[in-house]
């Protein structure tokens, strides 16, 4: 979510990417995905942030946050709903 909503990634990058986590561990349900195999989809949720964006993973959480609520700002102002 974070970047589909704060770097306007599309999600489709992501969701290709945990169809092929599900497809691999052979199951349908991304709650039942092992331990490892979530370990290794946020390793690629992360090269995709920044293949996509061409900007590190952010490692503070504060910026996290700042970003996120940012970005909700705009959307909110942006809103058609908003006009």
């Amino acid at each position: 979510m974070y970047g589909e909503v704060v770097a306007g990634i599309d999600k489709q990058a992501f969701e290709s990417e945990l169809n092929g986590a599900l497809a691999r561990s052979q199951i349908t349900n991304p709650a039942e995905l092992p331990v490892e195999a979530l370990v290794e989809l946020v390793e690629i949720f992360k090269d995709v942030l920044v293949q996509e964006s061409d900007e590190l993973f952010l490692q503070d959480p504060r910026e996290q946050v700042r970003r996120c609520v940012g970005a909700d700002f705009v959307d909110r102002i942006v809103s058609p709903s908003c006009l």
